[in-house]
Formats: C-alpha cells, structure tokens, sequence
C-alpha cells in the first residue's frame, strides 16, 4: 500500500466517523422537546412543560433552518 493510499484512508485527528456534532446537537434538541411536550401534555397542571417543549421545537427548526441556509453556497444567477 501506497503512502498516498494510507493517508487517504485515515481519519483525521479530532473528527469522529459518522458523527457530526451539530446533527448530534439537533436531534437532542429535537428528542428533548418532544419529550417535554409528550411530558406537558399528559400530567395535568404542567403546561409550562409544554410551552417549552414547543418552544424548544420551534428554537430546533429555527437552528435547522439557519444552519442549512449557511451550508448552502451563494452562486451568481447566470
């Protein structure tokens, strides 16, 4: 095996394979607010759980959102 081969077929320093950090971050989120509004939902009297289980997941889609439109490269219309 090549040392161009070796290189090529090894994980950098830092980064963990099939994990990324911000996906990671947003299904917690995501799993957390429907959590709490399953939670809000079912006990009576904790309809503060809810509103911010729904908070939570209108924060979740906001974070998506943002983080997709600076993924998203700017090109020129031709």
């Amino acid at each position: 095996m090549s040392r161009r081969t070796r290189e090529a077929t090894q994980i950098p320093r830092g980064s963990f394979p099939g994990r990324h950090p911000a996906m990671v971050l947003f299904l917690t989120l995501l799993i957390a607010g429907i959590a709490l509004i399953v939670i809000g939902a079912a006990i009576d009297g904790m309809l503060y759980l809810l509103s911010a289980g729904v908070l939570l997941l209108i924060a979740d889609l906001l974070y998506l959102a943002a983080r997709s439109m600076w993924r998203s490269p700017r090109r020129p219309a031709r």
